[in-house]
């Protein structure tokens, strides 16, 4: 067949296929992100004002809670229990759960029960906190031009994710405490903590990158 026949493509042609595809992948990309940023997350409709300063009311909040929890779980830390309630929480199977409750004498019960208790506030503190936190990262990434800033809404909604978790592992362990031997609690509580703990741990990396780009910025500004 002669060489200008259209029924062959050439190379041009075939390049110009693959840029089309390309460009469709990426338009794909686009809406699929794009849909992400648009989930409707309740406090990024404030202003930035208006959440910079509820931004710092839950930090105080957040710090002044874990304080106390610090201060009241101290004591539940044994040679069965480490890392004192956060063991207790990823315990896993009932006859650690019970090896750990064993180890507490009476007032390390009732610590451990205020201690549950108290934490859903703290969880309410934290989660709002850690997802304004990402919402403010997100502004610096969007200032920055960074693509990175479509995280900043899926990331703040998994820091409330991250609380309902928390609130379903105080009932398994507060059932435990409070004498059930379902086998099904500890499994319960590690699966919640496990995850809870690295919904916050995602949010932290992505936190702890937006503020050292905004840091980066406001140098660069003051330089130029």
């Amino acid at each position: 067949m002669p060489p200008g026949n259209p029924a062959m493509p050439g190379p041009g042609r075939r390049r110009s296929s693959k840029h089309r595809a390309g460009l469709l992948a990426e338009a794909g990309s686009y809406r699929i992100c794009k849909g992400a940023t648009n989930m409707q997350y309740p406090l990024a409709r404030l202003s930035v004002a208006a959440r910079g300063r509820l931004l710092t009311i839950f930090l105080v909040g957040t710090l002044a809670l874990w304080a106390i929890s610090w201060l009241t779980g101290a004591s539940l830390t044994t040679d069965a229990a480490p890392a004192g309630i956060i063991s207790f929480e990823l315990a896993g199977t009932v006859e650690h759960a019970e090896a750990i409750m064993q180890s507490w004498e009476m007032r390390e019960h009732v610590l451990a029960a205020f201690g549950l208790g108290l934490d859903y506030l703290f969880l309410i503190a934290y989660s709002t906190f850690f997802g304004l936190a990402c919402l403010a990262a997100g502004d610096a990434a969007r200032a920055g031009g960074s693509k990175m800033s479509i995280l900043a809404i899926p990331l703040a909604w998994g820091q409330w994710v991250a609380g309902g978790l928390d609130a379903v592992e105080n009932v398994a362990l507060i059932s435990l405490l409070t004498g059930s031997n379902w086998p099904s609690w500890p499994p319960l509580a590690w699966f919640c903590s496990s995850f809870k703990f690295a919904l916050i741990g995602a949010a932290l990396i992505y936190i702890v990158w937006g503020a050292g780009l905004r840091t980066l910025a406001d140098f660069l500004t003051r330089d130029q």
